[in-house]
């Protein structure tokens, strides 16, 4: 799409956990989100400045744990270089392709995915993670990590394909991609500079409300953000970034959806000790839809939050943000109920209990946009448990149960409140430091107080990759 801006470089958000881009239900990144484990940072810096190699946090452990990790990671994952690349094969079987409650339909997916990125210095594993997410003010839902490498710059280009094919119905076949990237430099030594950019075609998960087999919802979105951090005393910090936004679909009918978000957003830090730091945060975004034919509803509007928070780092193996604040939505031209407003709060939590295993605890309150026809926005609470636990030198396994709970804002006043659990057991093996495989079960399950939204469904996936 023409609007679409294919350079990537770096977000710069207040301070979080470092996020699993995984998706589920079809793969889809409008589904609720996972994200990934790379939290392994050092407790003698002041918690601003947060390093993301593990070579840092091993100046912390013992001969044998350093060692033990290092091992780890030549196993489930690349070598350090400038070039990677890796192809995954995955075939997914489900009882309920469109997650509907009556006439469900089974499918075999067969997904085969190529992807390469490079890196400047080198590095072995990904230095970003971004999980885009279209009802989110600015495309996405949870704060992104800082990234800091202490390195005089870090770049950073990612792209990958996923070619799609499903049994049921050929003409549903399609191909999905992404390209994202980040720069970073250190311009002097308290100031650094950064820029990101995610570009992401893929559609709706399969739903009444969503995609459907005559209506599968294919979108292009873009994610851009440069920002600055300002380290302005031993004490004190400040950051500025800037988020523009832009979502579209392929089919005139859900032109209903397409926006573009423009914003910014201002952070301060004390820092009140090393493992302890308070923050402020203002963040305003406009959104401007595409569609305002006499027929739709125009819901221009502009989201304006307002959050307090703390991020603690009592001990190396564990972090914690905790946020709390106020969000405003103003829309333009809605006669009736022209603003709403709700507290809002966020939630991440890493617990890295032994070399073995880590779990990882998140939650977020806030007001998103619509993804109904019928309804103006939505209020959305999602929470999250992982559970990583790594079983043999080659075995590993994996446990996401995710509950998700929307309260819609429709337009004729009726009442729609969603209950989604997501639940993902999975294990992956490595044949090789090269070649791994995984096998995994996930039950996704919708109760929503109008029954015909309701759906239960399985899906059993397996699958091998190869990376270099």
């Amino acid at each position: 799409m023409n609007r679409s801006v294919f350079l990537v470089f770096a977000l710069l958000l207040p301070p979080s956990l470092p996020g699993f881009a995984a998706d589920v239900s079809q793969e889809t990144p409008d589904g609720l989100n996972l994200r990934a484990i790379s939290r392994q940072q050092a407790s003698h810096a002041p918690l601003t400045k947060k390093p993301a190699d593990d070579s840092v946090l091993q100046q912390h452990l013992s001969d044998e744990d350093a060692e033990e990790i290092h091992s780890n990671h030549q196993i489930f994952g690349n070598r350090g270089g400038y070039v990677h690349a890796s192809l995954g094969v995955d075939f997914e079987y489900t009882d309920n392709l469109y997650n509907v409650d009556h006439e469900k339909q089974d499918n075999w997916l067969t997904q085969v995915a190529p992807a390469f990125w490079i890196t400047l210095p080198r590095r072995a594993r990904i230095p970003l993670h971004v999980a885009p997410h279209n009802t989110s003010p600015g495309g996405i839902q949870f704060s992104q990590p800082d990234n800091y490498f202490f390195n005089a710059y870090q770049l950073y280009l990612g792209a990958g394909l996923n070619f799609k094919d499903y049994s049921e119905n050929s003409s549903l076949n399609a191909t999905d991609a992404y390209l994202e990237g980040l720069l970073q430099y250190n311009v002097t030594h308290d100031i650094t500079v950064a820029l990101m950019d995610r570009f992401t075609r893929d559609q709706d998960m399969f739903n009444l409300t969503n995609a459907t087999s005559n209506n599968q919802r294919v979108f292009h979105s873009n994610i851009f953000t440069p920002g600055i951090d300002w380290q302005i005393s031993e004490k004190l910090s400040a950051k500025f970034d800037y988020n523009f936004f832009t979502l579209s679909y392929d089919d005139d009918v859900n032109r209903f959806f397409d926006r573009n978000d423009n914003g910014f957003d201002i952070s301060a830090f004390y820092d009140y000790s090393l493992k302890t730091n308070f923050f402020l945060q203002y963040r305003v975004l406009t959104s401007s839809f595409d569609d305002h034919d006499q027929d739709t509803v125009d819901l221009d509007n502009t989201s304006s939050s307002f959050y307090a928070g703390l991020n603690w780092k009592p001990t190396v193996k564990t972090s914690l943000l905790g946020k709390l604040g106020y969000q405003q939505v103003e829309y333009d031209s809605l006669d009736d109920g022209n603003s709403t407003g709700a507290f809002a709060f966020e939630l991440q939590a890493n617990w890295q209990a032994t070399i073995k295993t880590s779990v990882i605890i998140d939650a977020l309150y806030n007001i998103e946009q619509t993804d109904s026809y019928g309804a103006i926005n939505k209020k959305v609470f999602v929470g999250r448990i992982g559970y990583y636990q790594l079983l043999s030198e080659r075995l590993r396994g994996k446990v996401d149960f995710i509950y998700e709970n929307s309260k819609y804002d429709e337009f004729d006043k009726s009442r729609r409140v969603d209950d989604r659990l997501f639940f993902k057991p999975e294990l992956q093996y490595a044949f090789r430091r090269w070649l791994t495989g995984s096998v995994s079960y996930t039950f996704d399950t919708r109760e929503s107080n109008k029954e015909y939204l309701d759906y239960e469904t399985n899906m059993f996936k397996f699958g091998v990759k190869v990376s270099f």
